[in-house]
């Protein structure tokens, strides 16, 4: 099947103005089911109460669910063309019954779909999912109740398989186990007190549910439980981590952070719940997850009354974090449990091999071999990257704000950083960094009119403009190794060297300086994907910092990165930012 017609119509229709808004007749409260894009086709089933208006022939063509909004045009082939406004950016979709093509994300990510039906219900979404350097293969499976209406989704997802030919050939092999959405009927605020009575019966059965996922892991003497809101989708229902007495002994003092890292070592346990609910908590989830006020409120009591009922007593805890925190201890309240947790965490484990390591290769070396693992990668694959830190150089945060002599401010931009490459150690000149924080959404290169712009001059000149907050900086040398999720393959890394190397890298991480912000380096960021677009290197990572008034997503970070050919060439105009959020 060729892609390439439609495909490039929803490009032109992304890059065109959207016309007037087509004549709505009638309205009724939104409900995802009434949209034309079959709900196994979604990749995040809008959910939030709204309204959808429909034409005189009863076709939807406007909708609105909390801070989205969606318009259709219907066509003579039967085809719908969508145009979406989200909370990540505009999406335009071409519906058609047996295939669906998009692009979104400032038009860098695109993605096929084929879509299988079972008479009048589309049962299952076959999806490839590409953008520059990357991409995913999906598959969705619808599953119906009695009446014939899909009540459940699930899905799974895989690494990109070559085109979108050879990705939808892999997703239609792939099999869908977690549940993705489940249905709830059109969402509508009941009012305070009708949510108020919802409180105490969903925190019973979150409650249950975590304590019979806990039992039924195969974490073996639990020491830590760290309820968190789901990176994606809405907050409720919660996921959780339950890290065991092997992590607290490989983690010492620091047993209590980035739990997820011991996921795929087997020592700590991701639980869901979501399978373990009825129909009454599910839907009870799906309303008090709504952008509304007072849903707001009620979320947070749910998330108290169940940090009371999971509390276990001295020497262990039970988290309830309003984040996806990388800290549990950070979303505690405190309190006596709290002093006794951390002295049942023991002494820290020993830093000063690690420390040595991320300033001397022959330390690093060591180390390496120390772990098992081939002391040759501390001289061919570590590099050293400069943590900026608090210092009083010329480079800085903020203002005050630079430009190359007689460059004019661009448009909707915010000045974020300034680097003296003499001072770095990296050259000379000076490299000057501005994002318009309001509309980059995930990627984009240096061009004028473009959300990103670096500049490179011998000596800027002060300008006047927005800054992010103000900190004069100090260069600090660091090692370090590719900690990215493909580091194994790329490294040929047996599982026994795979578990070793990923401690190793742990433990340097957690030495780093407060703040994660770098010049150069190998750190790809908190999802930690493969350097993206592949083959370049880090210039700037500028890391979420409420310090700096920097904010990217949900505690995320944008990081500026090059072809090493155009860095040796002082080639600029191939920079390319790109977003990395929680």
């Amino acid at each position: 099947m060729s892609w390439d017609q439609d495909l490039e119509e929803v490009r032109r229709q992304y890059a065109a103005e959207p016309g007037a808004p087509l004549p709505v007749a009638t309205t009724r409260p939104f409900d995802p089911a009434l949209l034309p894009l079959p709900i196994v086709a979604h990749d995040m089933v809008p959910a939030d109460p709204g309204e959808i208006g429909f034409d005189a022939q009863g076709r939807p063509v406007a909708a609105t669910s909390g801070s989205s909004s969606f318009a259709w045009e219907w066509r003579a082939d039967g085809s719908v063309l969508e145009r979406a406004q989200l909370p990540l950016g505009p999406r335009v979709q071409l519906i058609r019954r047996d295939a669906i093509v998009s692009v979104d994300l400032s038009g860098r990510r695109e993605s096929v779909q084929r879509i299988t039906w079972d008479g009048d219900v589309a049962v299952r979404a076959d999806e490839a999912v590409r953008w520059e350097g990357g991409g995913t293969d999906v598959a969705r499976r619808a599953f119906t109740g009695r009446d014939g209406t899909v009540q459940q989704v699930r899905r799974v997802h895989a690494n990109a398989e070559g085109d979108f030919e050879a990705g939808l050939t892999a997703a239609a092999r792939l099999f869908p186990v977690e549940v993705h959405w489940t249905a709830t009927g059109p969402l509508v605020w009941p009012g305070l007190d009708a949510a108020r009575a919802l409180v105490e019966p969903l925190t019973e059965a979150l409650d249950r549910a975590f304590r019979d996922a806990a039992a039924e892991s195969a974490i073996e003497d639990p020491f830590l439980l760290h309820v968190v809101t789901p990176v994606r989708g809405p907050a409720l229902p919660p996921t959780a981590y339950l890290a065991g007495a092997a992590w607290r002994a490989q983690r010492g003092d620091t047993a209590a952070r980035n739990l997820w890292q011991g996921v795929e070592r087997g020592l700590v346990a991701e639980l869901s719940v979501k399978d373990r609910l009825d129909t009454d908590a599910l839907r009870a989830c799906a309303l008090l997850s709504v952008q509304h006020p007072e849903a707001w409120d009620m979320l947070a009591e749910v998330q108290l009354r169940l940090a009371k009922r999971l509390e276990p007593g001295a020497g262990r805890l039970a988290v309830v974090d309003a984040s996806h925190g990388a800290d549990a201890l950070s979303g505690h309240t405190g309190g006596a449990d709290v002093d006794a947790f951390r002295r049942a965490l023991g002494g820290p484990v020993s830093v000063e091999p690690v420390q040595a390591a991320m300033t001397d290769r022959d330390a690093l070396a060591a180390l390496l071999d120390a772990s098992g693992l081939d002391a040759q990668l501390a001289y061919d694959v570590a590099e050293e990257g400069l943590a900026l830190v608090p210092g009083d150089g010329r480079s800085h945060f903020g203002a005050p704000a630079l430009l190359p002599p007689g460059e004019a401010w661009p448009d909707g931009h915010t000045f974020l950083a300034a680097i003296d490459l003499t001072e770095a150690g990296r050259g000379t000149g000076w490299l000057l960094f501005f994002a318009d924080l309001d509309r980059f959404e995930w990627m984009d290169h240096n061009r004028p009119g473009t959300t990103i712009r670096v500049f490179a001059c011998a000596e800027p000149v002060v300008a006047d403009g927005p800054c992010i907050g103000s900190r004069a900086l100090a260069f600090r040398p660091l090692l370090q190794l590719p900690s990215w999720y493909t580091a194994r393959e790329e490294l040929g890394l047996d599982d026994a060297q795979d578990e070793a190397y990923s401690e190793l890298c742990d433990r340097m991480i957690d030495q780093w300086p407060e703040g994660w912000h770098w010049f150069g380096g190998l750190y790809t960021g908190i999802q930690s994907d493969p350097p993206e677009p592949a083959g370049t290197v880090l210039l700037l990572h500028l890391d979420d910092d409420d310090e700096l008034n920097f904010m990217y997503g949900d505690g995320g970070s944008i990081q500026f990165r090059i072809p090493p050919a155009a860095l040796s060439a002082g080639d600029w105009s191939k920079v390319t930012a790109v977003g990395c959020s929680s």
